[in-house]
C-alpha cells in the first residue's frame, strides 16, 4: 500500500475569506460592488429611515392635537342648551332647507321694506329655517315703526300660515299671502292647473266677481312685481310682460282663462272640458279680492253641493263620510 499525501479542497467560506483578507483597497465584493459604494447605501437607507421616522412622529403630533380639540369641542357641546356649536360664529346655527336632510349653518334674516320709498322699517335675525311663523311679529314691528293704524302686509307663499294670517287679521292688518302649490298631482305622473273662482246667478253677481278678481291683481299681483324695468334683475324681466298686461286690463277683458265665472252649471261645463283636455287635478282659488270671509264660505259650500258631484274624486269619499 502506497500512501500519498492527496491535497484538500478548501471550502467556500474558505475562498471568500481568503479574497476577502487579500482583496486589495476598492476591489469589488462577490456581489460585484465595491465597499465604498456599500457604505453609501447604508447612509442612504439610514437617511431614509430617519426622514420616515420624523413624518410618523409629525402625523402622530397632529393626531394628538386633533384629538384634543376634539375633546375641546365635546366639551363645549355639553355645555351649549341646544347641543350646536358653530366654530366660524358662535351665533350661527343649523337650520333646515328646502332640500331634504340638508341644512345651512346660518342666520333666517327678516325685513319688512315700506313699499312707497323702498326702505327696511324693520328687521329681525332668527336661527329658525322657516318663514312661516314670522309673518304676524314682522307686520307688527313694521306698522309700529312706520306709525300707522292700518297697514296692508305683502309676503310670499313661504309666509302662508292659517295662525299667523288670523293673528294679523285680529291685529287689523290685512295680509295678502299666496297660498303654498301643495298639489301631489306632479309626483303622481297627473296634470294640473290652477283657476280663480266666483259662483255667480245673475250679471250684476258676475260684475262683482270681476271687480274682486281685479282687486287682487292690483293690490296684489302687481305689488309684488317690480314696476320699472331697471328696477328688475335679468331674472325677473319676463314678469314684466305680465305687469304691462295687468296695468292695462279691465274687468270686461277677464274670461275663462282668468277666472272661472257664473252659473254653477256654465262652471260644470268649463270644468269638463278641461277634464277632457287630460287635466287630471284643478286648484281652486275662492279667497281673493278681500271678499268677506262669510261670502268665501258660501262660495266654498255652493262648489262642495253643486259643482264637485259631477266629477269623480277623493271628494266624493270625504262628503259620503261627512253625511
Amino acid at each position: 500500500m502506497v500512501l500519498a499525501p492527496r491535497a484538500r479542497r478548501a471550502s467556500a467560506a474558505e475562498r471568500v475569506l481568503r479574497i476577502d483578507r487579500t482583496a486589495p483597497q476598492g476591489r469589488r465584493d462577490p456581489a460585484g460592488k465595491r465597499d465604498d459604494d456599500r457604505e453609501g447605501e447604508c447612509e442612504a437607507e439610514y437617511t431614509e429611515v430617519e426622514a420616515k421616522t420624523e413624518r410618523l412622529q409629525d402625523k402622530i403630533k397632529t393626531l394628538r392635537e386633533q384629538m384634543r380639540r376634539m375633546e375641546w369641542i365635546k366639551d363645549c357641546l355639553t355645555r351649549e342648551p341646544d347641543t350646536q356649536l358653530s366654530l366660524t360664529d358662535r351665533d350661527a346655527r343649523s337650520m333646515m332647507s328646502q332640500a331634504k336632510g340638508t341644512g345651512v349653518v346660518g342666520y333666517n334674516v327678516q325685513t319688512a321694506v315700506d313699499a312707497k320709498h323702498h326702505l327696511i322699517v324693520a328687521h329681525e335675525v332668527t336661527n329658525v329655517g322657516s318663514d312661516r311663523a314670522q309673518l304676524s311679529k314682522m307686520a307688527l314691528a313694521a306698522r309700529e315703526a312706520m306709525g300707522k293704524t292700518k297697514l296692508q302686509a305683502i309676503a310670499d307663499r313661504g309666509y302662508y300660515n292659517a295662525p299667523e294670517l288670523k293673528a294679523c287679521d285680529d291685529a287689523g292688518i290685512a295680509a295678502c299671502v299666496p297660498k303654498p302649490m301643495t298639489s301631489n298631482a306632479k309626483a303622481d305622473g297627473r296634470f294640473d292647473k290652477s283657476d280663480f273662482i266666483y259662483i255667480a246667478d245673475d250679471a250684476k253677481q258676475e260684475d262683482y266677481g270681476r271687480e274682486r278678481q281685479m282687486d287682487y291683481f292690483n293690490h296684489c299681483v302687481l305689488q309684488a312685481f317690480p314696476q320699472k324695468k331697471e328696477d328688475a334683475p335679468p331674472t325677473m324681466q319676463y314678469f314684466l310682460k305680465i305687469v304691462d298686461i295687468l296695468k292695462n286690463m279691465k274687468k270686461e277683458d277677464l274670461s275663462d282663462k282668468s277666472i272661472l265665472l257664473g252659473s254653477p252649471q256654465k262652471i260644470v261645463e268649463t270644468l269638463k272640458r278641461v277634464e277632457k283636455s287630460g287635466i287630471d287635478e284643478v286648484i281652486l282659488y275662492f279667497n281673493v279680492g278681500n271678499k268677506p270671509h262669510s261670502l268665501v264660505k258660501e262660495q266654498m259650500h255652493r262648489f262642495m253641493k253643486e259643482i264637485a258631484p259631477h266629477f269623480q274624486g277623493k271628494h266624493i269619499e270625504r262628503m259620503k263620510v261627512a253625511a
